[in-house]
């Protein structure tokens, strides 16, 4: 059981609802959220805004102020990355047609990684994975379905000596450079931070200089260094920076922070919450002894206030 710290404010700008990976419902993570003693929370889901009516209607029965959020995948300099969307039109039509596009991608990248799944010998179809993935699709869809068909357990235990969760699966298979992965449409970094501004809202760029659980989808395989990327994604119109994350080790929130200080970029910070054992730690935390600044959160109702 996880022991609360104390009674300070706490934020979170970064955490998952059943819209995209996430295993609890945008009513259940505010009522989490109020248990926890976090006063500001933003959902953002991956690759669409289709959750943010619910998510409105969650944060004002339990007395959260609304912000909106997406955590959207753009390709830069031929690598995936994630940006942060904040305080945006989710009714914005540009929004709405990007939305499409992903839901688009994902379903034939999912059904090409399906096939090579099956060609392994994993027993998995695409109706399957879809109707555990609810709304937007994806690789934790993927995995759990594959871990929970007991069909599959021969083959798993083969391969890793036990049954592994979804993020040893995801990690063997199905990300860059593995026998399952398949690459998927995005828009471009350019075009994502674009899309964004045109809605009203602001870009972040999501874990950065992630190392524990994303460093596929982080600035470290990008050529060129990560301060010169973030110079140029800068240039591009980018907002701000997720400093504080889980997936982020000490040194790198400490270069992080200086550098968006040096170069007049806001901060924001998230668990990246996505059910009570990923990441495995309270809301508004990034780690058992680290919570996330308050200050970040009320930087970030000012700027979407603007």
């Amino acid at each position: 059981m996880v022991v609360m710290k104390n009674k300070q404010k706490r934020v979170d700008l970064q955490v998952h609802s059943t819209y995209s990976d996430g295993s609890l419902t945008p009513s259940e993570l505010f009522r989490l959220a109020k248990k926890q003693g976090v006063e500001i929370l933003v959902v953002c889901d991956h690759d669409g805004a289709e959750g943010m009516p619910d998510v409105k209607r969650s944060a004002k029965k339990y007395g959260f102020p609304f912000i909106s959020g997406i955590e959207m995948t753009v390709t830069y300099k031929g690598e995936e990355l994630h940006l942060l969307g904040y305080g945006f039109d989710y009714n914005h039509t540009a929004m709405k047609r990007a939305a499409k596009f992903y839901m688009n991608s994902r379903e034939k990248r999912m059904k090409k990684m399906i096939l090579n799944l099956q060609k392994i010998g994993y027993k998995v179809t695409f109706a399957e994975v879809s109707k555990r993935a609810k709304k937007v699709i994806g690789r934790p869809h993927l995995a759990d379905q594959v871990i929970f068909n007991k069909e599959n357990r021969i083959l798993l235990k083969k391969e890793f000596g036990f049954l592994p969760d979804r993020s040893k699966f995801i990690q063997k298979y199905i990300i860059k450079g593995k026998k399952a992965f398949t690459e998927k449409k995005n828009l471009s970094a350019k075009e994502g931070i674009k899309l964004i501004h045109s809605a009203g809202g602001y870009t972040f760029i999501s874990h950065p200089l992630g190392r524990r659980y994303s460093p596929d989808l982080s600035l470290w395989p990008v050529k060129g260094g990560w301060s010169q990327n973030l110079l140029q994604l800068k240039k591009m119109g980018l907002d701000g920076i997720e400093v504080y994350a889980s997936d982020h080790f000490v040194k790198d929130i400490s270069s992080l922070l200086k550098f968006a200080e040096r170069h007049n970029l806001y901060v924001s910070g998230g668990s990246d919450f996505h059910n009570k054992n990923i990441p495995g730690l309270l809301l508004g935390y990034i780690s058992q002894t680290r919570a996330i600044p308050y200050s970040v959160g009320e930087g970030l109702l000012k700027l979407v206030a603007k």
